[in-house]
């Protein structure tokens, strides 16, 4: 048997290369509806203050191996890729800002501004202690993004 990372011959029915110590097992195949697939998140940093809920600021895009991170602002880019093989979990809270959103609306002809929001803090929590964190203002797509990456989480084990 040949190693599919190294090339040495090793055992036959071996799990494990006895060279380079990576498993031989075949990769999981990631879901066809993932593949190609894209979240548009709200930030990679927590925001403040932000009049205009809901603008897209972090593009998260899974590949056939790995996820692809295209977050704004850019200094919050921790790595532009994560193997599918490093991610061990993902953690997550909600999180109720003060001045996260402005929403208005009228009572009896007065208009009354909320100015709070609830922010959903999303950690992708790596092998290789390299975590990712992003923020969801909108609750379905946190959700949604969350459900993805457990499936991962579940093919990779």
């Amino acid at each position: 048997m040949i190693c599919p990372h190294c090339n040495s011959e090793i055992p036959d029915g071996s799990g494990f290369c006895s060279v380079c110590g990576k498993s031989t097992a075949p990769k999981p195949t990631l879901p066809e509806e993932l593949i190609g697939k894209t979240h548009k998140l709200s930030s990679a940093t927590q925001q403040t203050f932000a009049i205009g809920n809901g603008r897209i600021r972090s593009h998260v895009t899974f590949t056939e191996d790995k996820l692809t991170f295209d977050v704004f602002p850019k200094k919050y880019l921790t790595m532009t890729e994560l193997a599918y093989d490093n991610i061990s979990s993902i953690t997550y809270i909600k999180k109720m800002n003060l001045f996260h959103k402005v929403d208005c609306i009228t009572i009896v002809g007065i208009p009354f501004a909320f100015l709070f929001g609830i922010n959903t803090i999303m950690t992708i929590n790596t092998k290789d202690g390299r975590n990712i964190v992003l923020y969801e203002n909108f609750k379905s797509r946190a959700e949604a993004f969350i459900k993805d990456i457990e499936t991962i989480i579940g093919l990779y084990k």
